[in-house]
């Protein structure tokens, strides 16, 4: 599921009522810390936050809102276990008195769940307006975090969340060398301080520049000891673009993660990882067998929700290389690289953490005639994709069977499902 963030929840939600308090705090998800919106309300008369986007939001092309809740009441839409909160949105195109609106359900107090809401067959253009209102009066507590627009594109998906956790890798001694000289907009090349391990096929962070940061590579390394200065001629291509005054400016080598391999990758930056998929194959131990039901929404006298099946169970498997200016910053970063994608720490696909293992190399690695001898990572993730589309249908909050004995006069059998 490639996603679009529409609320990072790090800025409250405006309230348009004192009975709603909306705040920002932190919690553990999953053991990471994040920022959520929390919301309490008192009880009472109806009240709303919203979030007004800075332009009008266009979700044609996404399928599904997201985001994940934790309350300390329960509501699954039963009279004991009632709705308390609602999320809507507008559309500028809305036609008079068309409706965009769910319920949030809370199967269990005091524990995270993710609430997915299909927005498939609405006008979703451009979104003007997103809020939260409370339902029926009473009081709650609700943690929210990260409003989300997803579309399913699970090996995209994977692949970028592989990509968030290998960036931003700065080997050793090459953060924050401070500029000897200014570079301005045009500029070839850039002046840092004397550092002998700068090299040719490095890719650089240049910091300091009120039009922000830029990257580059770097295709010729000048040392000057005596001079205290090292020049770095960048590709042809890519010319300095903001203003980087000496001083307050400088530069850090990046190690950038690339999907293919070396022979795909001409002129690729070094260091750098390389990420090749190596197998993809359905995991049915993994995959459910009971519907998925969400998307719960008024309509007239009934409350309608969606039914689609199980999501299915996925195994991806990878081959990363560690590529690096000779052994020693090589093993540097493949280091890094079995420190980000260990065990013990989930991949985040999506704000959803994902089993990783590590897998023994198989029998032929391609490793004959490469110098120096890549440094590998052979890893497995599991993932999930939605393979059938949601269905509509009234929601039976309670069901009753009935069986009369086989002499009864009259006939008492039947089912009554009730809406």
């Amino acid at each position: 599921m490639t996603t679009l963030l529409i609320h990072d929840t790090t800025r409250p939600w405006t309230s348009t009522d004192p009975a709603l308090d909306v705040s920002v705090g932190s919690r553990a998800l999953f053991g990471r810390q994040i920022t959520v919106n929390r919301l309490r309300y008192d009880g009472g008369a109806p009240a709303a936050a919203d979030f007004l986007p800075g332009n009008p939001i266009d979700l044609t092309d996404w399928e599904e809102l997201g985001l994940w809740v934790r309350a300390d009441t329960p509501a699954d839409g039963t009279r004991a276990r009632p709705f308390y909160l609602a999320l809507s949105y507008a559309d500028a195109q809305d036609t008079p008195g068309e409706e965009h609106r769910w319920f949030i359900p809370v199967n269990a107090a005091h524990g995270w769940e993710q609430c997915p809401i299909g927005i498939g067959a609405d006008r979703r253009a451009r979104i003007v307006k997103f809020r939260l209102e409370t339902v029926g009066g009473i009081p709650f507590a609700v943690e929210l975090y990260r409003l989300r627009a997803v579309r399913e594109e699970m090996l995209k998906d994977v692949e970028q969340a592989l990509t968030d956790a290998l960036s931003g890798m700065t080997p050793p001694g090459l953060t924050g060398v401070p500029l000897r000289a200014g570079a301005a907009p045009g500029d070839s090349a850039v002046q840092t301080a004397h550092t002998p391990g700068l090299a040719p096929g490095n890719r650089i962070l240049l910091r300091g520049s009120p039009s922000g940061d830029e990257e580059h590579d770097v295709d010729r390394v000048e040392q000057d000891p005596a001079g205290d200065r090292t020049r770095l001629t960048l590709a042809a291509s890519s010319p300095v673009r903001g203003t980087f005054p000496a001083g307050d400016s400088s530069v850090s080598v990046v190690v950038p993660v690339a999907f293919g391999t070396a022979a795909a990758l001409p002129g690729a930056a070094t260091p750098r990882v390389e990420v090749s998929t190596t197998d993809v194959r359905e995991d049915p131990d993994r995959t459910g067998c009971v519907a998925q039901r969400d998307s719960f929404r008024p309509r007239g006298p009934l409350t309608l929700c969606t039914v689609r099946p199980p999501a299915r169970a996925y195994t991806a498997d990878y081959r990363i290389t560690a590529v690096g200016q000779g052994a020693g910053q090589q093993t540097w970063v493949h280091n890094e690289v079995l420190t980000r994608l260990a065990a013990d720490r989930p991949l985040w696909i999506n704000d959803a953490p994902a089993p990783v293992r590590m897998l023994p190399p198989p029998c032929r690695d391609e490793r004959e005639g490469q110098e120096p001898v890549p440094v590998r990572v052979h890893l497995r993730v599991g993932s999930h994709m939605q393979t059938g589309p949601r269905e509509a249908l009234p929601w039976v909050r309670r069901t009753e069977v009935r069986a009369g004995r086989p002499d009864t006069a009259g006939d008492d059998e039947g089912m009554a499902p009730r809406p």
